[in-house]
């Protein structure tokens, strides 16, 4: 599910995985990975969202969490709230 969030923030910010994986410093078949499940984003990898995306690791954490147990169409909304928010 975190692979869904991080896929969410990129797509938000317009971004395709090349552009993005070049501004988060990692390989893009990594970025390729996680957004598909494949692999799981380390630690290091959430932080360099949180600073390339000025958005609290935590705001990613409950999403993904949030969309294992709820409501896409809900969950979508809230998502996109809490990225306008740190957008600001």
């Amino acid at each position: 599910m975190l692979g869904e969030v991080l896929k969410l923030v990129r797509q938000y910010h317009r971004l395709d995985q090349k552009s993005a994986a070049e501004k988060l410093d990692i390989p893009a078949s990594y970025l390729s990975e996680m957004e598909r499940g494949k692999k799981e984003p380390t630690l290091r990898v959430i932080e360099k969202y949180q600073n390339t995306f000025d958005l609290p690791s935590s705001s990613l954490l409950f999403i993904a969490e949030s969309l294992q147990s709820g409501s896409k169409k809900e969950i979508s909304s809230k998502a996109i709230k809490i990225l306008k928010w740190a957008s600001e």
